[in-house]
Parts: C-alpha cells; structure tokens; sequence
C-alpha cells in the first residue's frame, strides 16, 4: 500500500482562508436576516395593538384610549412620580392578553414598553360635544384612516429609561408614552434605518422618513409632527 500524504501547510493555509472569506460574506447575510426577522416581529406586535386600540374603542362610544402623564405598569399612583390611574397600555391589555405585545424586540431588555400613542391633535369629549384638544382619539372623526398614526416605535430618549433613555419621572419604564410633548418617532431607530408605524385602517407599514402623501398625525388633514 501506498503512503497516506497529508495537507501541507499551504493547503491548510488556503482553506482556512477560504473559510473565513465566506464566513465574511455569511455573517452579514446572517445578521440583515435576523434584524428583518425582528421588524417583522415588531410588526407583527404594532398590528395586534391597533386592533386592540380599535376594539377598545369599539367598547368606548369610538373613543380611543386616553393617555394622562406618567404610570408604571399595576402601579397606585402612590410610587414616585406615577400618576393615579392606569397607562394606555394598560386599559387595552384585555384586547391582547398578552405583555409581550407591548415590547419590540428591538429594544433594550430593560424597556418593557416600545410603543406609543399618537396623543399629537385629537378630538376631544367635553361639555356633552366634541373640541380641539389633546386627549383621545374619536375615530368617527379621522378622514384619511390610511394615513392617520395611531401607533409606533418610541424613540425618544426623554421617554426611555436609564441607561437606553434620560427619563427620570418614574423609576421603571412607563406604560403610557405619547407623542403629545415629544416627538417620538426617531426614522433612525429602533430598526437602524426606520420605525414601524401603525395606522387608523388596521395597517403598519415601516418608515424610513416622514411621508406628507401618506401619513399625519392629525385626524383632520395631513400633517407632520409640529
């Protein structure tokens, strides 16, 4: 029988230079896949939680859920800065029943809540008739349901919490962010080059930038966050 010749160390050399020239070429691959695997995720969440908005509203003569300062999740009010009553998220937990909806998996683990509301400009109930004013939604009064945010990725740091935020109002992460007094669509976050966005009609589309065509934030013409 013949002598068994084994690799020298030049062949051994190209082989593993082969190798890491395709895990070079992979390894990105790998990491665009998952990043669009947790978007979709996020979609996926931002889309239950406008239906759930919708069947709230649906129990609440077409009103949407109202958002009123800062609240940590099954908070009293008695902690720290938390207001008395329950987050937005917490009066539409029955219609998703599930707390995990409520995170993209974007985030940083300590955030607990991703999304906000769009408080920006809605109709408001008072005095037995409808007013101007920042309260909650009244969906008989949104004319371009298609366009009109009522949802999205939150990334603004005055809403976050330590160490992702600066948001020093509660100790923990509220679950109740709006868009009322900050602006919390950030086209360059959480996703790495947009947000996922929910609308009026039950969609979510992601934005890579504001787009006057197709999206605003009041419910009676097209607008941008002002």
């Amino acid at each position: 029988m013949g002598s068994r010749r084994g690799f020298t160390l030049i062949e051994l050399l190209v082989v593993i230079a082969i190798i890491v020239i395709i895990a070079g070429i992979l390894f990105p691959v790998f990491a665009r896949a998952r990043a669009k695997a947790r978007q979709a995720k996020c979609s996926a969440h931002l889309r239950q939680i406008g239906l759930a908005i919708r069947m709230y509203s649906d129990d609440y003569d077409e009103q949407g859920p109202p958002t009123t300062g800062w609240h940590l999740y099954g908070g009293d009010g008695s902690t720290g800065n938390d207001h008395p009553g329950p987050g937005w998220e917490e009066r539409v937990e029955p219609y998703v029943k599930n707390l995990d909806v409520y995170r993209c998996p974007d985030y940083p683990h300590p955030i607990r809540f991703s999304y906000f509301l769009n408080t920006r400009c809605w109709w408001v109930w008072q005095n037995r008739g409808y007013q101007w004013g920042c309260a909650w939604v009244s969906y008989p009064h949104i004319e371009h349901a298609s366009a009109y945010i009522i949802a999205g990725d939150c990334w603004n740091e005055r809403l976050l919490p330590p160490p992702t935020g600066t948001a020093t109002y509660v100790p923990e992460d509220s679950c109740d962010k709006d868009n009322m007094t900050y602006q919390c669509l950030n086209y360059d976050r959480p996703h790495g080059n947009g947000s996922n966005v929910a609308y009026a009609d039950g969609h979510v589309k992601f934005a890579a930038r504001y787009d006057p065509q197709t999206m605003t934030f009041s419910p009676v013409e097209m607008a941008d966050w002002q």
